[in-house]
């Protein structure tokens, strides 16, 4: 190899050293991957958001007395008035947040334990983030992670309007696959209860029907939620710790 070559080739490799340098100390690389849709795992637990809000539910959790109903979930579950659902609600629900996410939250609330019921409602954002397999994986766990005595209701993920954006293209399918592995994963264990509101939700083309979305065709309007509340106010009504 010629001098000439060789020098080249070290110039090369330095300028890739530096640019390298440059995108792990900036945002770039944070920037770009959200520009293009692309979080990694364990993102959303990570931000400014995420971390106050749970704090904030944190510091009431030893206060929330025995019997309560804990909703845990996304936005979804955070911008529901859970009082409608039934009386003495605690709604942990936190905008963005992943079953993933749940997952690692879990372990904080020790109200949980003397709850009368739990319902979590998660795992649209995980297929926006991740694959199926891997929401699977993490609904699971939250299964085995939560108290065996107290009943946890797993709400079905809502079906999306895919007209609204191209990003939501195809996701319905991979809403019913998950479902159905919650519907099979609920029926296997006794303490485990499946609730699907979406067959009052969607259109004749398994769309969120956009008389039930705020227009962006993922997060429900007040006809929505009335839908999504009446089926919660049937499953709540009766249960009982085992």
């Amino acid at each position: 190899m010629s001098m000439k070559k060789a020098t080249f080739i070290t110039y090369i490799v330095f300028i890739h050293l530096i640019a390298g340098a440059i995108i792990v100390k900036s945002d770039i690389l944070p920037k770009t991957m959200s520009f293009l849709g692309i979080q990694r795992h364990g993102d959303v637990a990570s931000t400014v958001f995420y971390k106050k809000t749970l704090n904030y539910q944190l510091a009431a959790d030893d206060n929330v007395p025995e019997g309560a109903v804990i909703f845990i979930g996304n936005s979804i579950t955070q911008g529901m008035s859970t009082a409608a659902v039934a009386p003495f609600t605690v709604n942990y629900g936190i905008g963005g947040d992943t079953a993933s996410g749940v997952l690692k939250r879990l372990p904080y609330y020790h109200s949980l334990n003397r709850a009368r019921a739990i319902v979590v409602s998660i795992g649209l954002n995980d297929l926006l983030l991740d694959g199926q397999d891997y929401v699977q994986d993490n609904l699971a766990k939250i299964a085995k992670a939560l108290p065996a005595q107290v009943p946890v209701i797993f709400s079905a993920i809502l079906p999306v309007d895919e007209d609204v954006d191209k990003r939501l293209t195809g996701l319905n399918g991979r809403i019913v696959q998950v479902n159905k592995y919650l519907f099979k994963l609920c029926a296997a264990d006794s303490h485990l209860y499946y609730l699907d509101a979406r067959s009052g939700l969607i259109d004749a083309r398994g769309n969120l029907d956009d008389r039930f979305h705020r227009g962006d065709g993922v997060h429900l309007n007040t006809k929505g939620y009335a839908i999504l509340i009446g089926k919660m106010q049937e499953a709540v009504a009766g249960m009982q710790r085992g």
